[in-house]
């Protein structure tokens, strides 16, 4: 069967847009993953964790906040903004992760 140059235009677009969900998905896991390995001590990462630390807003505040920009949140992890919070020394790649996940629960 010949498939039409519409109908092919559209199977590669859903296989992108199928790609690229998938891409999400596994950045936002992985987020998760360096969230409870750098954040998690302070910050309630996911809905099933106690926040550890009264002053470090959960993960699910912080998504649900308007304020809270992409540039905003990396500017926040590479330069600790109280004395409380270590340097990880995070990556680009890693802080974009980490962002990938708090959107992703960000409803």
């Amino acid at each position: 069967m010949k498939m039409r140059p519409i109908g092919a235009a559209m199977a590669v677009a859903l296989c992108a847009g199928a790609g690229a969900a998938q891409e999400a998905a596994d950045a936002a896991a992985a987020g998760r993953d360096l969230a409870e390995r750098w954040c998690a001590a302070c910050h309630a990462v996911a809905d099933d964790q106690p926040v550890a630390a009264d002053a470090a807003r959960p993960f699910a505040a912080i998504a649900a906040d308007p304020a809270a920009t992409d540039a905003g949140l990396r500017a926040a992890m590479a330069t600790p903004p109280h004395p409380a919070m270590t340097d990880p020394g995070l990556t680009e790649d890693a802080m974009r992760k980490i962002i990938v996940y708090i959107r992703s629960i960000g409803g």
